[in-house]
Parts: C-alpha cells; sequence; structure tokens
C-alpha cells in the first residue's frame, strides 16, 4: 500500500482521536460558563427586587401628619429603582459579570461548534480515504 496514504490515514486517526477530548473539554467549559451566567441573572433579579421593594415602601411625612408614599404612581418607582441600581456597586458587578460570562458562553458554544463542523469534515476526509483505499484494493 502506499506509504503517503498510510501516513495520511495514521494523522486523520489521531486528528479524530483528540476530537472526544477536545469537545469534552468544550462542552464542559461551555456549560459552565452558562452556569455562571444564570447564577449572576439570579444576583441581578434579587438585587432588582430588593431596591425596587424599598423604593415601594419608602415613606414621606409632611409636619409630623400621617405618612405618604414617597414614590406614589409605577412611573416613579421604576426611575427611582432605575437610578439606585445604577449607583449600585454590588448590582454593576453582577451586571458586568453576568455580560461577560454571556459573551464567554457565547464563544464556547461557537467554539463546540467549530470543533463539531471540524470532526464532521475529518470524517468526510476519512471516508474519502476509505474509498481510495478501497479502489487501490480491488481496482475498480
Amino acid at each position: 500500500m502506499n506509504v503517503g496514504l498510510l501516513s495520511e490515514i495514521s494523522a486523520v486517526k489521531a486528528r479524530l482521536d483528540r476530537f472526544a477530548d477536545e469537545l469534552y473539554v468544550a462542552r464542559r467549559t461551555k456549560g459552565e460558563l452558562q452556569r455562571t451566567v444564570k447564577a449572576a441573572e439570579q444576583q441581578t433579579e434579587e438585587c432588582e427586587l430588593e431596591i425596587a421593594a424599598i423604593v415601594a415602601t419608602d415613606v414621606t411625612s409632611e409636619d409630623g401628619e400621617k405618612f405618604k408614599l414617597k414614590y406614589s404612581n409605577d412611573a416613579l418607582r421604576k426611575a427611582e429603582t432605575a437610578r439606585r441600581l445604577s449607583k449600585d456597586p454590588v448590582y454593576q458587578d453582577f451586571v458586568r459579570l453576568r455580560e461577560k460570562a454571556n459573551v464567554e458562553a457565547f464563544n464556547a458554544g461557537l467554539d463546540v461548534q467549530r470543533l463539531e463542523d471540524e470532526e464532521r469534515a475529518v470524517r468526510g476526509h476519512l471516508e474519502a480515504i476509505g474509498h481510495e483505499v478501497n479502489l487501490l484494493i480491488h481496482g475498480k
């Protein structure tokens, strides 16, 4: 059999053997990043709910009279909640973490897709080599 063909088969087989490990690592990394995104989303949501609850219960009194809500309508409460969240360093840290993890998870997904595409291409190449070997053996 052709020595060049044997070395090509060996190289393709070695590459296919590495795909399993590379795909495992890429998929695990993607999963970890997706869990980080979920955790950061939960933390930002908790901060939002906490600040919204504080804003919703803020009261004011006028000259010792009865208390009334400081932010009496939904638009005012939402605006005040957004203002407070924009100045809250803990909330901002969670937002940055969520955004960074989202980008990294997206990129990890692209890595997984690239590896799967590469694996399909290498398997196709191996199939073509098999056909070539078959032709050499059977002379057809």
